[in-house]
């Protein structure tokens, strides 16, 4: 029985090793099928993962030779289109104090001083400014019909237009046409509009004033017109010498206020404490005169005078030094850029008869408005008769004021604009 039992379990051993030996055999076979099926699928991987490789480099090298093509034609090209704004770009990058490299980074040098070498020779014509006023082309006279006397005074309106908006509001002539106060800031109401289609934005009678909207292809500005010359000033910072002020701080109890000279700033960090260029008050100087720039101010005629070189200080009331003059005499000064590229700009200019035009055109906002270059300054001057006209400090110190409030889209860092060495002020009439 139990020699049975021995040889029945070795024989259940033996089936058990000869199964085991099978199924080995068998898993030996499994894993070297699978090792043999594995080669193929790692190569078609490795080659999947090559031809991704070789896929991105070709579309790199596509479009490495698609931006090569594009910078060679706009570096390059002699079309007249590409060469305006290659011109206006190397232009506005080269007239701003810390964003020179925007075009010496990458643009040939010599390309770079042909286009300056062509401004210099376009802006050579403003060693020739003067100022010749004579006889006012519009007489002074009285006139006892207050509502003649308002589109004299206003003659920007389309007086059949506004008598219409003025039956809708009637409101308006409730204190007479010298009593009319209208508040468009926000152009809301885009059919208040002067004869050249310009949106109202303010309309202030007892103050003198009307601001226009100012539009082009590429910019928004505010056209602020003075009827008075008397209630202009350039008024300096309180702190000046130390730091400049926010032109709502100008503002404050005042009707109006923009920006004004141009001041030292090293790496785009000014604080607007040191005017560059000659700043006269009350004929004493303020500022560090420079021998590039115009100086332009009101003698005590409350004329405007722009000229080439400093004259007697002690002759204006106030005095200034930037460039280029915009219009001399009723003719304009520049054409285009002009080698000044496009920028946010403010000008000032006076009419013949009187009236100063104070503009700031806002810019560097792609959507709203990029900027404009001097010959749009010069064209909107003219549009409003200006008999003369000069740039102001522009960019990211383009600023307006009303009522002490900002009017304008400043392009600054901050909503309130720079600290400014000194502003024109327009004061309430006595």
């Amino acid at each position: 029985m139990y020699k049975g039992k021995h040889v029945q379990a070795r024989k259940s051993r033996g089936e058990r090793t000869a199964e085991q030996a099978e199924q080995a055999e068998i898993s030996s076979l499994k894993t070297t099928s699978a090792a043999v099926a594995d080669k193929p699928a790692k190569k078609r991987k490795k080659g999947r993962k090559l031809r991704g490789w070789r896929k991105a480099l070709v579309i790199v090298l596509a479009v490495l030779l698609v931006l090569g093509s594009l910078y060679s034609v706009f570096i390059f090209s002699n079309n007249s289109f590409i060469k305006k704004w290659r011109t206006i770009y190397i232009e506005t990058a080269m007239s701003t104090m810390s964003h020179q490299w925007l075009a010496t980074y990458f643009i040939p040098h010599s390309i770079i001083d042909d286009v300056m070498q062509s401004a210099a020779s376009a802006n050579s014509n403003q060693h020739d400014i003067s100022t010749i006023w004579g006889n006012n082309s519009a007489e002074t006279t009285q006139n006892s019909d207050e509502k003649d006397a308002f589109y004299k005074k206003y003659w920007e309106l389309d007086e059949t237009k506004f008598e219409a908006y003025l039956k809708e509001h009637s409101n308006l002539l409730r204190n007479g046409y010298s009593g009319i106060v209208i508040n468009n800031l926000d152009c809301s109401d885009t059919e208040l509009t002067t004869k050249f289609g310009e949106v109202i934005r303010a309309l202030n009678v007892p103050d003198n004033v009307i601001i226009v909207r100012v539009t082009g292809d590429d910019y928004v500005g505010a056209l602020a017109c003075v009827k008075d010359p008397a209630q202009l000033s350039l008024t300096k910072a309180t702190a000046y010498g130390s730091y400049g002020e926010l032109i709502e701080s100008f503002c404050q109890n005042n009707v109006l206020a923009i920006n004004a000279s141009g001041f030292a700033d090293a790496e785009g960090v000014g604080n607007g404490g040191h005017i560059v260029g000659s700043y006269v008050l009350d004929g004493k100087e303020y500022g560090y005169p420079v021998s590039s720039y115009l100086f332009f101010g009101f003698k005590q005629d409350n004329r405007l005078y722009i000229n080439w070189g400093i004259g007697d200080k002690s002759e204006y009331k106030w005095a200034m030094q930037f460039s280029p003059a915009l219009v001399s005499n009723g003719k304009s000064q520049v054409e285009g850029s002009n080698g000044w590229g496009m920028q946010p700009r403010s000008a000032i200019g006076q009419t013949k008869d009187g009236e100063v035009l104070l503009l700031v055109v806002d810019g560097r906002q792609i959507g709203y408005s990029i900027g404009c270059t001097v010959g749009d300054c010069a064209d909107i001057m003219l549009r409003h008769n200006a008999y003369q006209a000069t740039n102001l400090d522009g960019g990211s110190s383009s600023i307006m004021a009303y009522e002490g409030s900002i009017i304008t889209k400043n392009s600054s860092k901050s909503s309130s604009g720079r600290t400014l060495p000194n502003a024109f002020v327009v004061a309430h009439p006595n």
